[in-house]
């Protein structure tokens, strides 16, 4: 957790959740998932409760797409 801020940006946060890496079995093999959801808030009046908020929905919303099964659209791939 890293807190600051400026006169431009406001009252800031950047936070870090990781969860335990999540091994998938494939074939004879094994794809390991590293997980972890960074969250950046700018001129935030209640930064710590927004974050916590982000942190909940962000693993709420990966939980939905690994049970999916991973689907990416590669237009949105950086």
């Amino acid at each position: 957790m890293k807190t600051g801020r400026t006169a431009r940006a406001g009252e800031c946060l950047v936070l870090s959740a990781v969860r335990e890496s999540e091994i998938v079995k494939e074939g004879q093999g094994v794809r390991i998932f590293p997980r972890r959801i960074i969250v950046v808030l700018l001129g935030s009046s209640s930064r710590f409760a927004e974050g916590a908020q982000l942190i909940g929905q962000g693993w709420q919303l990966y939980d939905q797409w690994a049970a999916t099964g991973r689907l990416v659209d590669p237009k949105k791939m950086l």
